[in-house]
């Protein structure tokens, strides 16, 4: 979820290009990643999604790993908006904006989905 918020199912947030703080927890973990685990990575803005990568976890009481993940999903996924209404978002790398979104006020939901990077050397 992105640090700050709650991560509540109609939560969303105000995003733009640039840097981003995510941390690991309401639903379990995120690999072998303990809660509370700050990602630390960037977003960037595409025409209906916001794609994210991320390059450095901070473990509470462990000090920093580099890790190699993006925002992105692997089946279709229900998000709800934020007015309670549900949709669907497909498969894919990055994770859609809410569909009240514009071109100056792009929002996606706080619940950010993360996969391991493929094709990487």
């Amino acid at each position: 979820m992105v640090k700050g918020y709650t991560g509540e199912p109609q939560e969303v947030f105000r995003v733009k290009d640039g840097p981003v703080a995510l941390q690991v927890g309401i639903e379990g973990i995120v690999g072998n990643l303990p809660d509370g685990t700050l990602l630390l990575g960037q977003w960037q803005l595409g025409d209906n999604r916001l794609f994210g990568t991320f390059t450095e976890a901070k473990i509470p009481g462990a000090g920093t790993l580099p890790v190699c993940l993006v925002a992105g999903l692997r089946g279709v996924t229900v998000y709800v908006d934020e007015h309670g209404k549900n949709f669907d978002c497909p498969p894919g790398l990055g994770v859609c904006l809410d569909p009240g979104s514009t071109p100056g006020n792009a929002k996606t939901p706080t619940r950010v989905f993360l996969i391991q990077a493929s094709g990487q050397p």
